[in-house]
Formats: C-alpha cells, structure tokens, sequence
C-alpha cells in the first residue's frame, strides 16, 4: 500500500499533463482555424520568453518572407514607424504593468517591400497569479487603404469646399427623415451670417426667403419631392440687417438604392449684381438664359481647345524626339565606334536630314506664333505663278518619287502674274503638296491645276489618296487639329500646315477650301488669289529648286581667302563647328565669347568682318554692334556685321539691322549660305 499510492499519483499527474497537452493542442488548431478563416494577421506573444507566433496571413499582408522577420515583439517594435513607435511602446509598457487587459492601437509599419502600412492593432492580455501580463494575442488589421479612401475624400472635400468660397457658391443639403437642414459657411456668408457650417430646422431657411416668394419655393420643393420637377429657382432673401439679396437656387433629389428620397441637395449662387441690371435692362432673364446655355457652350469649347492642345503638345514632344533619337543614336555610334565608310557616310546624312526635320518644325511653330499675336506679314510683288509651281513641284518630286507618286502639272494658258509674297506663295504651294504625298499612297496620283478667271487665279492640287473624313472637314484648317492624334496614327507632323496655308492665304486677299468625298477617295485643296500685282510692281522670282540644293562644296569654291573674320558666341560648341566652316573656306578666324573680348579683339587685331550672337551673357550683340558703330576709328566703325542668332523672327531681322548689322543670318546655319553671306559682305561675291 505504501508504494501503490505514489504510483497513482504518477500516473494521475501524467493523466493531467496528456490531457493539458492534448488541450493545448486543441488550443492551437483552434488558433489556426481562426487564423485561416480571416484576413487579419493574429498573434500569440509570449512576453516572458519573448516570442512571437504569427498567422500565415502575417507574411501575405506585411509582404515579408518568413527568414526576414525575427519570432520576437522587439523585432516587430523596430519595425514600427519612428513617429510613432515611442507611443506604441509606451502602450505596450502600460498593459504589461497592469493598466487593463484590452490593448488598441493605431500606428504605421514598414512592410517587407519598405512600404508603409497603416494597422489597427488589438489585442488581450493574460496574467499570472501576481498580476502581471505573460501574454498578449491581438489581431492586426490593415487600414491602408481605408486611410489612403478617407485622406483622397478628405482631400476632395477641402478642394470642393474652397472652389465654393472662391465661387461665392453656397451649398446645402436637407434630411428628409428629420427635416434637418445643413448649410456650408459659404451659404451662410450669403444669408448674412456667421461664416460656419450650420445645421438647423428646414423652417429656418424658409424664414429667411422674401415673403411674396416663399410659398412659391415651399411649392416647388413639395413638387421636386413628388419628382415632378427639377429644383432651379431664383428668389430673394432678406439678411438679419435688413438688406435684400437675390438667389440662384438650384438643387437635386438623392435617394437610396431602393429608390426612396434620402436627401434633397442643391447650391445657392448670389445674383444681386444681376438682378441690378435686370432692373436697368427688361431683357436680362432671356439673356441669363441664353448666358447659361452660352456658358456651358464655352465650357466645352474650352475643354475642346485644352484637350486639342494638350494632343498637340504631346504630338510636337514626338515629332522632335523622333528625329533627335536619330541625330543622338548616330552622334554616338560614330563617337565610340569605328564605321566603315559607306555607314559613316549614311549616318551623316541621317544627323543632317533630321536635324532639317527639326528646323522645319520649329520654323512651323514660330509661323504660327507670328500668326497667332498678329505679327506675320507679307510683302508684295508681282510673282510668276506659272514659275512658282514648277519650282515647288521640283522641290517635292524626290520625296513623292520615293513613293513612285506621280505629279500632274495642269497650267492653263496666259496665267499670268499674281500678287504676293513669293516666299509665302511658295510655302503655300509646298505646305500643300507635301500634305498631298504625305496622305497618298504608294504609285499613287496628285494633280496641281491652276487656271486664271474673273480677275483670279486658281490654283488646286488634287490626290487620290487617304482622304478627309467628312465630320473632320470644318477643322481641316485650324490649328492644334488632326485627323488622328492618337499615338497610333499613321502620319507623323504637327498638323500645323494647313493653319498656316489658310492664314497666308488670307494674308494675300485670297480663300482656301477642301473637298473630300470621305475617306480613301482622296482630297483637293482649292486656292483662290488676286490676280494682278500692283501697278509697276516687279516680278519676282520664285526660288528654285537648284538654288535650295546648293552644297557646301559649291560654297568654296569661292573661297573666303585673305579674310579675318571675328566670331563672336558664348556657346563653345556653336562657336566651334561655325568657326570650321568659316576656315574651310579659307578664311582666317578670330573667337571671342562676349562683347567685352570682342571689343578688345577689335582694338588689336584687323578684322575683315564680325559676326556676333544676339542672346549672350552681360551685354548683347546690339550693344555690341552699337559701340563698333560709336567708335572713334574709322575703320573699326565701317566693319561688316552679320547678326547670327536663334532669334529668327521677322522683327528680330528688322531689329538687328536697325542696330547696325548688315545681314540678319538666323539659327542653325546653313553652312553654303553663311559662307555666301560673308563672301557677298567681303566683297567676293
């Protein structure tokens, strides 16, 4: 009996641990369930030891893998944003000491990817026999994205509620459950009163309505519960001093998903101001009328034109970067590559064809710059028309050759002279043809006829190509239009052409229409003009084709021998490459990079002629031309000058001559022309 008792006890005590083992284990599976059955990440902290088990849902919703996180809640503290880690510290002290057994927190976290988290963190503690917490299990929830809503929400709430202050637009919204009326501190400014939002009985608001209009407004607020109208009123009101103000009122029903009224909500605009006038002009309701139908009208005229220009931008962002990744790509290769010959030789052509590309593009845009302020302007003479067409039809014959396109001149009899800007006539001519072969497919046809009647020229130019769709042909000719400005169009350009053809069109008294049967039957531009220049006027020339081809290697072979020529430019690699040009053609160059060291250059050495930048840092180029001009020598005062400059506008041509230069040569150069201009200054012309 002595030894039977302790066996029991053993095997009792080893009963218990089995079964305390056996529920713990059920304790655990349980834990799990509930860990599988949410989303929220749950834990268990043994705070004696330490150590942290945490739900699967921990690693997907804090984006950690498991070898990243550390099985203790002094990892987990480390991870807890700075600003906010003292705080959660502090809390977590107080329950560990006693203070309650629930435990809740908001705070931030850094996830696993270093993202921030915004989690809502409860939990419960257990103590022992003392009094003292030996463990917490809590669940974290994520709020991120509830956080993310609510500042998006509280963010359009702030935006919404100033444009309504900076409006003068009040709003108010009444509770059709408790008759409750909530009006904003910008309607309560109106009504006279304190500046703050209120809430207060409908009859409140009712009161503050003229008398002569207030059942007229109860009517119709009964009439727009029943859904039988729209609530849009003007009324007066009468503020606490006395004075009388008229009211826009304007508001809507909102009902639940059931389709039950829920609110009535609308907006309150002062029109004083207007009903003023309206007492000055009987008139005024009908045009306040036709005022708001203008208005939206406008508004969506003005997101037409924002949206055509923000395509526009986007389409001059492609149309330079496209001929500048050409120009980069090739700079490059033949920087850090060895290239035989022939890709030598083809990889310049690419630099030079695209770096035309994109002085025809900013030559367009600053047309119609000129064009938009009203500065462009024309200078006539008698031209050749007949002349003018072969030579813009000799000009566009390479390119639409590449296409196999044929061109068909039609030139009737006795045309004649017109009067224009031959210049601008050919860009007319150009703008037009190039639009042709651009939207004609391969092998196909363009027709240019020009015929004279009735005291006019007629000049068209017909293709058999994409044509116009017929709902784009009333924008055919304004700016910022295409046909298709997606980035998936087919045909690059600005879209900037044929403003500009009807623009210079109008300039020389004349009209342009197109027609176009829609699309893929072709398009023919029509172009009416005066025909007769001025009496006395002479015939100007058209240029040639040949004269737009004339090579650098024809330039030198009027060489530019003997010369000392100054060149005065702040930008080292401008003023390097034009200086190479003015010594391959034999000339002697002499830099300088500002007024200042051009002055002194001028003092010491012979210069045949100068040729300055306008834009440079201190003083400009017409200072600089001004104080040669003002020189006491006699020699220094008569020096040539050639104004070189990005500043390409007509004016900008008129100033620089004012000033002193004798020649206006603008940005980027051609090199030919550039040598041409200092031969023909030189007198080697």
């Amino acid at each position: 009996m002595t030894l039977q008792r302790p066996v029991e006890d053993a095997v009792t005590e080893s009963l218990r641990e089995q079964a305390a083992r056996r529920e713990a284990d059920v304790q655990r599976e349980r834990y799990r369930l509930v860990a599988r059955a949410t989303n929220d990440s749950i834990w268990d902290w043994d705070i004696q030891a330490d150590q942290v088990e945490r739900s699967a849902a921990f690693y997907e919703v804090y984006r950690y893998a498991p070898e990243q996180t550390e099985p203790s809640g002094a990892w987990w503290v480390s991870r807890i944003h700075p600003d906010d880690r003292e705080r959660v510290a502090r809390s977590f002290e107080a329950i560990i000491h006693g203070e309650g057994d629930s435990w809740s927190q908001q705070y931030r976290v850094y996830r696993g990817d270093g993202s921030i988290a915004t989690v809502l963190d409860r939990a419960y503690a257990l103590r022992d026999a003392s009094g003292k917490a030996i463990r917490m299990v809590g669940s974290a929830v994520d709020l991120t994205e509830r956080v993310q809503m609510e500042n998006a929400l509280r963010d359009r709430e702030d935006r919404l509620r100033l444009a309504t202050w900076a409006a003068d637009v009040g709003t108010w919204r009444i509770d059709l459950g408790t008759w409750a009326d909530t009006r904003d501190a910008s309607l309560n400014r109106i009504l006279g009163l304190e500046e703050r939002e209120t809430t207060q009985p409908m009859e409140d608001w009712l009161s503050r309505i003229h008398p002569e209009e207030r059942d007229t407004v109860r009517v119709m607020t009964e009439r727009c519960l029943e859904g039988l109208c729209i609530y849009d009123k003007i009324h007066r009101i009468i503020r606490p001093d006395g004075s009388i103000r008229w009211v826009h009122d304007r508001g809507r029903l909102i009902c639940n998903e059931a389709g039950s009224p829920m609110f009535l909500t609308g907006a309150v605009v002062d029109i004083t101001e207007l009903k003023q006038l309206e007492e000055e002009r009987a008139q005024l309701l009908r045009r306040e009328q036709l005022a708001l139908a203008q208005s939206e009208q406008d508004r969506l005229r003005a997101e037409d034109a924002s949206r055509m220009k923000d395509e526009f931008l986007a389409i001059v962002s492609h149309e330079l970067r496209t001929p500048l990744t050409v120009i980069l790509g090739w700079a490059r290769l033949i920087k850090d590559t060895r290239l035989d010959p022939e890709r030598l030789a083809r990889g310049v052509e690419a630099i030079e064809r695209n770096a035309q590309a994109q002085a025809q593009i900013v030559d367009d845009l600053l047309t119609v710059s000129r064009i938009i302020t009203g500065k462009l302007r024309i200078s006539t003479v008698a031209v050749d028309l007949a002349a003018l067409i072969d030579a813009a039809v000799e000009v566009i014959a390479p390119t639409a050759k590449a296409k196999d396109i044929e061109i068909h001149v039609e030139v009737g009899e006795g045309l004649g002279e017109v009067s224009g800007d031959p210049a601008r006539l050919q860009q007319i001519l150009w703008n037009l043809l190039s639009n042709a072969v651009k939207f004609t497919p391969k092998r196909g046809l363009i027709t240019v006829r020009a015929s004279r009647s009735d005291g006019q020229v007629i000049l068209a130019v017909a293709d058999n190509g994409k044509g116009i769709a017929r709902s784009f042909l009333p924008y055919v000719f304004d700016r910022f239009r295409q046909g298709d400005s997606s980035p998936t169009r087919a045909y690059g350009g600005l879209g900037l052409g044929l403003a500009i053809v009807r623009h210079l069109v109008e300039l020389h008294g004349g009209t342009v229409e197109v027609e176009s049967q829609g699309e893929g039957r072709g398009a023919t531009f029509t172009v009416t003009l005066p025909l007769h220049a001025a009496p006395g006027a002479p015939c100007a020339p058209p240029p040639s084709a040949s004269s737009l081809r004339v090579t650098l290697e024809d330039a030198m072979r009027a060489p530019l021998v003997g010369l000392h020529v100054l060149l005065v430019e702040d930008e080292p690699d401008t003023r390097e490459i034009i200086a190479l040009v003015i010594e391959q053609a034999g000339a002697q160059v002499l830099t300088a990079c500002s007024a200042a060291e051009a002055l002194s250059v001028l003092e010491r050495q012979r210069v045949d002629v100068l040729i300055s930048d306008i834009g440079m840092p201190g003083e400009s180029g017409y200072t600089l031309i001004q104080q040669v001009r003002a020189a006491e020598r006699d020699a220094l005062r008569r020096i040539p000058a050639i104004a070189l400059t990005s500043y390409a506008r007509i004016e900008d041509r008129r100033r620089a001559l004012a000033a002193g230069f004798q020649r206006h040569v603008a940005k980027p150069i051609d090199p030919s022309g550039l040598i041409r201009v200092i031969a023909d200054l030189a007198g080697r012309a």
